[in-house]
């Protein structure tokens, strides 16, 4: 019965991901922290294995739309270099940080961030004038990528995401266009996962069967198996339905989600 859940949560994370362009541990996190819940699994260790299994799979989700990136010549690699050095510091001090917090603090934290991320959504789509490149003022120092990186790093493994909320609006202010913005940002997601991973991997036991530190790999896989497949039907709705009706929608769904989160913490106080 949870198998088919995981993989339910795959489907609506594919979705939400083809049609968004967000990854899909905005949505995976706040799930499985429910289903590891009705699992009655130790508590103490629940928040911190749905934002590890959560970064295990943008290993091999974001791997496509990568691909994809690549041919349209879209990635500017050189960039993706030089955050991923601050992103693989930036992850092992993520995780550092995630083992001295309580279950119940990472959700509050996870909580603000979804909120936070919802009214940002919500608000661009009240933007409807169209500003022209050349009258805002964007700087590029390629310097800056590697620190940046740091933080990046930081706050994708604090939360099990592939980093894009950040990486695309700081590339976009580093005076990359948007689509190599995107592009760029994907490949960075990878990195952000690899290296978030394998200090999951190596992090405190949990005692959890079919885990492996802070990865729990039958949630993992199965929501690889079937995002896979519903990211691109989601990428293929998103050319035919209203992209602002949708986002608003998106926007209230994560609202929602982390008042649930707030409300569940509270209720285990």
């Amino acid at each position: 019965m949870f198998i088919a859940l995981y993989m339910l949560t795959g489907v609506i994370a594919g979705l939400i991901a083809g049609l968004f362009g967000v990854g899909g541990g905005l949505i995976i996190v706040p799930i499985l922290v429910t289903i590891f819940t009705l699992l009655q699994f130790d508590p103490q260790w629940i928040m911190h294995m749905a934002v590890g299994t959560s970064m295990a799979t943008i290993l091999f989700t974001s791997l496509s739309a990568i691909w994809v990136h690549h041919q349209k010549q879209a990635i500017l690699w050189k960039t993706v270099f030089l955050i991923s050095i601050g992103v693989s510091v930036g992850t092992w001090l993520g995780v550092k940080l995630l083992s001295g917090l309580s279950n119940q603090t990472l959700q509050i934290i996870f909580a603000c961030f979804l909120i936070y991320v919802s009214f940002s959504m919500w608000r661009k789509t009240f933007k409807f004038k169209v500003i022209q490149n050349n009258k805002v003022k964007k700087t590029s120092n390629p310097y800056m990528h590697t620190p940046s990186g740091v933080i990046i790093g930081l706050v994708s493994s604090l939360f099990g995401i592939g980093g894009g909320t950040l990486t695309v609006p700081y590339l976009s202010k580093m005076a990359v266009p948007i689509k190599k913005a995107v592009a760029t940002s994907s490949a960075c997601g990878w990195f952000i996962a690899f290296f978030a991973s394998i200090s999951f991997i190596f992090a405190q036991d949990t005692g959890w069967q079919f885990s492996t530190g802070w990865i729990y790999w039958p949630a993992m896989l199965s929501i690889v198996l079937t995002s896979l497949i519903f990211a691109r039907i989601g990428a293929k709705l998103a050319h035919r339905l209203n992209s602002a009706s949708l986002t608003k929608w998106f926007a209230l769904l994560l609202f929602l989600l982390s008042i649930k989160m707030v409300i569940s913490v509270l209720i285990s106080f």
